[in-house]
Parts: structure tokens; sequence; C-alpha cells
């Protein structure tokens, strides 16, 4: 599910709490990198091993039209 992009406004906090946000922030950034990247190769990956076909037949231009 995506979501519009948020701003939060972490200057309220003490440093050291907008320094772990910011820490937890990357590891969740690396995280789900890492499961994004695996999606797009799963999806893309019959490109590696592309179909083989024996012989195309291609229709007349009369045979396309034919009703």
């Amino acid at each position: 599910m995506r979501q519009s992009k948020q701003v939060l406004d972490i200057s309220i906090l003490p440093n050291n709490a907008q320094q772990e946000i910011f820490d937890f922030f990357q590891f969740l950034k690396q995280r789900y990198k890492i499961k994004e990247e695996k999606n797009k190769i799963s999806k893309y990956k019959f490109l590696d091993n592309p179909l083989k076909v024996n012989s195309i037949i291609i229709p007349s231009r009369e045979e396309i039209h034919e009703r």
C-alpha cells in the first residue's frame, strides 16, 4: 500500500531521539530496498531465457482481414 509523502517535524525532539529516528529510517530503507530489488529480478527473470519457437506462420493480409 503506497501513501502520499508525509513530512515529520522531528526538530521538537532531543538530538539523541532525532538520531535514533534517522538510524531507524536508514535501516528500514535498506531492509525494504533489498526486497524491492528481489521482486524486480523475479518479475523480469523470463527475459534472461527467451522462448524458442521452431517456426512462425505469418498469415497473409487476406487471411488477417477475412470475416
